[in-house]
């Protein structure tokens, strides 16, 4: 597993890849969602903290208790978020995992799968740019 990553990559899901927000957005926490690779994110890693620009992208370290999946959240700044980690996929590239927990994409939007359901789901994978 790795914390940091010394180059910059964005994130894809399947054929989507996740969108930086809108820089127009007053929030401080806004849920990720997935677009066209136009529209993705350029991430760093360091220090389990994935960023892009001055936001963060994250699971927010306070969420109900269940084991349903759980929205990944843009952070201004930085808020109360998870560590990130990549780990080295078997055919060369990496996963991404966000409280030990793999990305996946639901109706546009970005969420961690804390049990595995068995089927092929398509996680999250790190593409260095």
């Amino acid at each position: 597993m790795a914390s940091s990553l010394d180059q910059s990559f964005i994130v894809s899901i399947g054929d989507t890849f996740i969108s930086h927000p809108d820089e127009s957005n007053t929030e401080s926490q806004v849920q990720a969602t997935t677009g066209t690779r136009d529209d993705a994110a350029v991430f760093t890693l360091t220090d389990a903290v994935l960023r892009s620009g001055d936001w963060t992208l994250s699971r927010s370290k306070i969420e109900d208790h269940s084991l349903l999946p759980k929205a990944v959240y843009w952070f201004y700044k930085e808020g109360l978020t998870q560590p990130t980690s990549l780990s080295p996929k078997e055919d060369d590239g990496w996963t991404v995992l966000n409280g030990g927990a793999p990305l996946f994409e639901l109706d546009g939007r970005v969420f961690a799968q804390l049990l595995p359901t068995g089927g092929d789901e398509v996680k999250a994978e790190a593409v260095v740019v």
